[in-house]
């Protein structure tokens, strides 16, 4: 018999036990208790704002307590520090007015919508896979007052079936679905090249994508990859009560490797 099953048939009626602690037990322990403490804090700041967003292009936008993928990332969302990246090309988008939006990966729905309450005149499309998303997305487009389009089906081969087959106008798609966005390549040309693309590219998912999509993209539009930017934990009022690690803890994405993103837009709409 072992040294250590000796050791806990000794112990055992004690109520203690020996065992090896490995540097991924000491990890996994340390992500849990810190998420479990950051789920403590994203609370005191959603109750306190009303989960409202208070900075941002999507300023004003009412998220819903609980996320289909994770509830995690809502204090960053509320304080304007989510993907804060994008917020130019958001801001781009906005004022090109695309006559509809179709975002895919769409979640709980904190792109469509806010996208549907800067641009009221567009039609807003959202498909996602996740079943869990479909309740909580549309009591964020309830508590916002607007009216998006949930798609039960989305064919990369013909995007625009469910929309409007013979729409020409500029549309914007929004993807952002762990590696599927490799599927683009399938767009008809017809539609590619007409079209605004803000894609977050999941390099380690599906290696090359990024160099597969600006491949195809390049010719038709201009292109620009955005990369992930370090958060600046003071220049957000509603976190100057927490300090430099609550701050850190409540801002961190939790994406494991730094991420991109691929804004194209037409060049048809630039000349």
């Amino acid at each position: 018999m072992g040294r250590r099953n000796i050791l806990n048939r000794l112990l055992k009626p004690l109520g203690f036990q020996v065992y090896k602690y490995s540097e991924k037990h000491i990890y996994n322990d340390v992500l849990k208790i810190t998420t479990e403490y950051k789920k403590y804090l994203v609370r005191q700041i959603g109750e306190a704002t009303r989960y409202t967003i208070t900075e941002g292009p999507f300023k004003g936008l009412k998220l819903p307590k609980f996320g289909s993928w994770s509830d995690l990332d809502i204090a960053s969302k509320i304080v304007g520090a989510y993907e804060l990246e994008l917020f130019p090309a958001i801001d781009d988008i906005i004022q090109r007015r695309p006559k509809f939006v179709l975002n895919v990966g769409a979640s709980e729905g904190y792109y469509a919508i806010g996208m549907k309450r800067r641009l009221p005149a567009a039609q807003c499309y959202t498909y996602d896979i996740d079943e869990r998303s479909f309740g909580i997305l549309a009591e964020c487009a309830q508590a916002n007052n607007v009216e998006v389009t949930r798609l039960d089906s989305f064919d990369y081969y013909d995007p625009l079936n469910t929309v409007d087959p013979t729409c020409h106008d500029l549309g914007c798609f929004i993807f952002d679905c762990e590696g599927f966005e490799l599927e683009i390549l399938n767009f008809p040309k017809v539609v590619s090249q007409s079209s605004i693309f803000l894609i977050e590219l999941h390099e380690h998912i599906k290696p090359g994508v990024t160099e597969a999509l600006t491949d195809f993209l390049r010719e038709s539009h201009e292109l620009k990859i955005i990369q992930q930017i370090d958060h600046s934990f003071g220049h957000y009022p509603e976190l100057e009560e927490y300090d430099l690690c609550q701050r850190a803890i409540l801002l961190d994405e939790q994406r494991g490797m730094p991420m991109q993103w691929l804004y194209a837009i037409p060049l048809k709409v630039l000349i």
